[in-house]
């Protein structure tokens, strides 16, 4: 079995949160290969990030691409953040997506 973590398709999120990571596509067309082999391969769409990569449109995404490569499962699983984790990731979200998305206006305290 192989499988590939891939957080999302979209760009600013992906060069974000996973700089030095191969790009999703690329990772994609491995599975690809890998399962044209017969060799069982999914995704590990983890974490799904609050606000950045929960979006249906999202999900539905890398996941009807994931299944054209002919990856046959997908571990998806949420953020768990405690204490000061939870409270950096709230500030951090709050400066890169408050000008772009007026929707997140939270109270991160």
């Amino acid at each position: 079995m192989v499988a590939f973590s891939i957080t999302s398709l979209e760009e600013e999120v992906w060069k974000t949160c996973e700089p030095r990571a191969s790009p999703p596509e690329e990772r994609l067309r491995v599975i690809g290969k890998f399962a044209k082999l017969g060799i069982p391969t999914g995704v590990v769409m983890m974490p799904i990030l609050p606000f950045i990569s929960d979006s249906t449109e999202s999900i539905e995404k890398l996941v009807s691409r994931a299944k054209m490569e002919g990856a046959s499962f997908i571990l998806a699983g949420g953020l768990t953040l405690r204490d000061r984790q939870k409270k950096y990731y709230h500030q951090k979200l709050q400066e890169k997506t408050s000008r772009t998305n007026p929707k997140i206006s939270l109270d991160m305290q």
